[in-house]
């Protein structure tokens, strides 16, 4: 996240519509919410500065 940090990037998605290491997207049936590699991510966001954006995460997940 240093990296995306010191390139310019104030916010990055965390899922885009279907499931990824970080969670569950919004246009699947089943959403699992947050793993622990997506907390991890938002731990990083936070460290960072960053902006988690929950937009096409499902609903567990952007919780």
């Amino acid at each position: 996240m240093a990296l995306l940090k010191a390139l310019g990037y104030g916010y990055c998605l965390l899922v885009y519509n279907i499931r990824n290491a970080v969670g569950g997207g919004c246009a699947e049936d089943d959403d699992p919410g947050l793993s622990d590699y997506g907390r991890k991510v938002i731990q990083a966001f936070n460290k960072y500065g960053m902006v988690v954006d929950v937009n096409h995460t499902g609903n567990r997940t952007a919780l």
